[in-house]
């Protein structure tokens, strides 16, 4: 049931924050929670017993991970923290609980020159000695490439440190901003004895929209013994992580339904990618800055055609009816697409079609507006769905395209910016 305007001791509340834990800091016996406010502080909510939270600011950390943990062996739970080292936040370390949920800077722990982003972080015991050790997600300056820190705990009070580079980017890039074409960031570390030799491994999910996912997403650093590890990259010998598609775990919640069930991963070559690259000789698709679209933490592959979907910008919804626009990645080359939706309420189908009267069309290439011989709602002719095509557009790979996006139409839906959960809801049962 939600809870928070009745149990929570400041209505309203608002916060901006990266990070939270959950574990018992004032030593009560009931669970309490710890968020990250990134202005110089953390807020705790100390549970009283009954369910009803207290607000408390309970120590001046910025950061954008935390983990709860007893690092100094005294019986309270203390905070690993970490953030943007290269922006501000307090340096990579932790912060000892007074035993009474309040947090002080203490430690500080090894840094790695020129990997100060850091989104993420979790503590396992690797080495089976009794104390926790600590695994950071780090990144280059505006996400430029991902690397694995492994801190080893001593048990006295000191650390020693390994990195592990997972994706690097060629020596001399500078980028821009973050939608650059390198970046990568771990935002999901894990422990699991996935090899079956009797001591646990640290698995990987994988975020950012830079090159070479597979190397993040599902990978590992097997643990060979003695803090010593090797990365093996997801699909590799040796690494029997399987991803498993969402739509095989259903649920009747709603906030559950309303995440977008899609197909994730790397892109295929497939026969409609050879001919839609095929077709591309002597056409250039439209050239898109892709910091301009809100950019999916794994691209959604498609298994027809072999194309991949990057990311969404500019979602209008009105009615049965709503457009947007999409970037893709297809046959080498990155571009955008036009997308308008329709439901036939006489038929109980939404409609997916690609549209070219819109400011992107299909990558600019006028060539493939011949099929557009049809409507859409908001956006009037000009419009195709997989449903409409003729046999000609398969030649090229068009219809394949349209299959997979026709398949993917109604989650796609979900996966536009700047949705709350309830527009969410409210827009898939409108296209349902």
């Amino acid at each position: 049931m939600e809870s928070s305007r009745t149990h929570l001791s400041s209505a309203n509340y608002r916060i901006f924050d990266h990070g939270g834990a959950v574990g018992d800091i004032d030593g009560d016996g009931d669970i309490d929670i710890v968020l990250t406010e990134l202005k110089d502080e953390l807020t705790c909510w100390l549970n009283e017993g009954t369910g009803k939270m207290r607000k408390s600011r309970c120590g001046s950390v910025n950061a954008f991970a935390i983990e709860l943990a007893d690092m100094d062996d005294d019986g309270d739970l203390d905070i690993v923290h970490a953030g943007h080292e290269f922006e501000g936040s307090s340096p990579t370390g932790i912060a000892y609980n007074n035993g009474r949920g309040q947090f002080r800077l203490g430690k500080r722990l090894p840094q790695i020159r020129g990997w100060g982003t850091i989104p993420e972080l979790s503590l396992w015991d690797l080495d089976q000695d009794g104390d926790v050790d600590i695994v950071l997600s780090r990144a280059g300056k505006l996400y430029v490439a991902t690397g694995a820190q492994v801190i080893e705990n001593n048990g006295d009070g000191t650390f020693a440190s390994q990195f592990f580079p997972i994706i690097e980017a060629p020596k001399g890039f500078r980028a821009q901003h973050e939608g650059n074409e390198w970046n990568n960031f771990i935002t999901k570390i894990m422990f699991s004895d996935v090899d079956r030799d009797g001591d646990d491994d640290i698995v990987f999910d994988g975020g950012g929209y830079g090159r070479n996912q597979r190397l993040i997403r599902g990978a590992s650093l097997r643990n060979e013994g003695d803090m010593s590890f090797t990365h093996i990259a997801h699909g590799d010998r040796g690494n029997p992580v399987k991803i498993l598609r969402d739509s095989l775990f259903p649920s009747d919640d709603p906030a559950v339904a309303a995440t977008p069930k899609v197909a994730t991963g790397k892109a295929r070559e497939t026969k409609a990618s050879k001919a839609f690259q095929s077709f591309l000789n002597g056409q250039l698709p439209l050239t898109v800055d892709p910091s301009k679209f809100d950019l999916l933490d794994q691209p959604v592959a498609f298994s027809r055609s072999g194309a991949s979907v990057l990311g969404f910008q500019n979602p209008r919804f009105q009615g049965n009816g709503g457009a947007y626009d999409m970037l893709v990645e297809w046959g080498g080359h990155t571009f955008a697409v036009s997308v308008c939706v329709d439901y036939f309420d006489e038929f109980n189908f939404t409609g997916t079609r690609i549209r070219f009267n819109g400011p992107y069309g299909f990558g600019g290439i006028g060539a493939l507006s011949r099929f557009a011989t049809n409507g859409c709602n908001l956006t009037g002719r000009g419009a195709i769905g997989a449903w409409e095509v003729d046999d000609a557009a398969a030649q090229i790979g068009l219809k394949q395209f349209l299959e997979d996006l026709q398949e993917n139409g109604r989650p796609f839906i979900g996966l536009q910016p700047g949705l709350s959960l309830d527009e969410r809801i409210q827009l898939l049962d409108t296209f349902r």
